[in-house]
């Protein structure tokens, strides 16, 4: 095996303070931080691994209300892609973040995404991207996401002592 894809979520509109909150949040942080961490843990270390791919969302560059647990997993989530790229990247492993935008799916419920882009356009407009060997891909309003958090480049560098 030489490739690892995290593409598991769940996404629950809740509120806090509502009877279910800690629950559903628990049952989401599970989901969409502990699993892929534990399976990034323990694929990197196959001799064989070479490119891991997360996926997160245009949410955790700029988080829906609605959605609050789902916004901070995929925060966390960029945020341990971002890290892990650096520390993966002397033993030959890419990692990779997929950041999609809201797309027409049934992701937090049925008809919540109608309006939204068709996920055959956002896979048409990923492949190039994952082709030319981008190490964020993104599409439509996770573009702009992303390409907003790059202001940060720099110091995210000069932190960590990269070149």
């Amino acid at each position: 095996m030489d490739v690892l894809v995290n593409n598991a979520g769940i996404q629950n509109w809740m509120e806090i303070g509502s009877e279910s909150f800690y629950v559903r949040a628990k049952d989401e942080i599970a989901i969409n931080a502990e699993a892929p961490l534990h399976l990034i843990d323990l694929f990197s270390q196959l001799p064989s691994m070479r490119t891991i791919i997360n996926v997160s969302s245009g949410l955790a560059f700029v988080p829906l209300v609605n959605v609050p647990v789902y916004c901070a997993t995929k925060a966390f989530l960029h945020s341990l892609t971002k890290s892990l790229r650096e520390q993966l990247r002397g033993r030959n492993i890419e990692m990779i973040e997929v950041i999609p935008p809201a797309l027409n799916t049934d992701l937090g419920g049925k008809g919540i995404h109608d309006a939204y882009p068709p996920v055959r356009a956002f896979i048409e407009a990923i492949f190039p991207q994952l082709e030319a060997g981008h190490e964020e891909v993104t599409f439509g309003f996770s573009e702009q996401m992303a390409a907003s958090g790059q202001v940060f480049d720099p110091a995210f560098k000069r932190m960590n002592q990269l070149s």
